[in-house]
């Protein structure tokens, strides 16, 4: 089944949109919308019910050339109080091999060490399994958080990439992703490689704000269709439409990497916190 990108797709959840008044001096923009996954609160608000899988599980894909988890809400089954979500990856393959991520893979994790001495939860995608290292294998994958139309101002996250793939590792790429006008948009600009390659070092933060330079350049972006985002495409500036922005979250892609052979940790997608921050639309009316 899919998933057609929509501006609708989560407006019945009102609980993932927070309105917080800002600490510093009042202005006329005091008042601001907040999408905010931190991920040391949202497991029964204090972790006691351990690792909770998705409400959808991944399809079983071996002996493929290819695997999707289709884009769409992704919710953990029971016991999640953070804001709502939708996730899928798509995985190719340059010679058959084994492309599945076990259900229990695809969770919302408790308690993972993501720096010394600190715990988080985690909205977390692992692939395990048999990939030959002769082979070459390209992922993406894509997390969105829908929300009440707001003018976007800025972004921050943080993840972790801890794997035992050093071809993933090395060509990973995360991007911003928005939605508005009932079209995604996916950042041109390149973010960098996040996280660490240890569970016991730091997670890393990327942020950016819509007055950097370079941020306002993005491709068109369907979900729906294929969660590989088309980089080469003509490139759009949103300019006003980032005043109506109806979903936000990030993109992730490693391209054309080597199989880490037998049983590895082949690839992973691990958020520990994400935030974006604007103006409620309805504060400027």
């Amino acid at each position: 089944m899919k998933f057609p990108a929509r501006p609708d797709l989560f407006l019945t959840s009102f609980a993932l949109l927070a309105f917080v008044a800002l600490a510093a001096a009042p202005s006329a923009r005091s008042q601001q919308a907040a999408v905010d996954f931190n991920g040391s609160t949202y497991v029964g608000g204090s972790g006691q019910f351990g690792d909770l899988e998705l409400a959808r599980t991944p399809k079983r894909a071996r002996s493929a050339t290819s695997a999707l988890y289709e884009f769409g809400p992704a919710a953990p089954k029971s016991d999640y109080q953070g804001p709502a979500f939708s996730l899928g990856y798509e995985v190719r393959a340059s010679e058959p091999s084994d492309l599945t991520v076990a259900p229990e893979k695809a969770v919302v994790e408790d308690n993972f060490a993501n720096g010394k001495g600190q715990v988080n939860d985690t909205i977390a995608v692992t692939a395990y399994g048999n990939w030959p290292d002769t082979g070459t294998y390209s992922v993406a994958a894509v997390i969105v958080f829908p929300i009440s139309a707001f003018t976007l101002e800025s972004f921050e996250y943080s993840s972790l990439n801890w794997t035992n793939n050093k071809s993933y590792n090395d060509k990973l790429r995360h991007r911003w992703v928005v939605q508005t006008g009932g079209k995604y948009y996916v950042s041109v600009p390149f973010l960098g490689r996040p996280g660490r390659r240890a569970p016991d070092q730091p997670s890393e933060t990327m942020q950016a704000a819509r007055t950097a330079r370079n941020f306002d350049q993005w491709v068109e972006y369907d979900p729906s269709k294929s969660m590989f985002a088309n980089l080469d495409a003509p490139r759009v500036i949103l300019g006003k439409a980032l005043d109506e922005v109806t979903a936000v979250g990030f993109y992730m892609d490693s391209l054309d990497f080597n199989g880490a052979g037998v049983g590895g940790r082949q690839w992973q997608l691990r958020l520990i916190q994400f935030a974006a921050l604007g103006e409620p639309a309805r504060a400027r009316r």
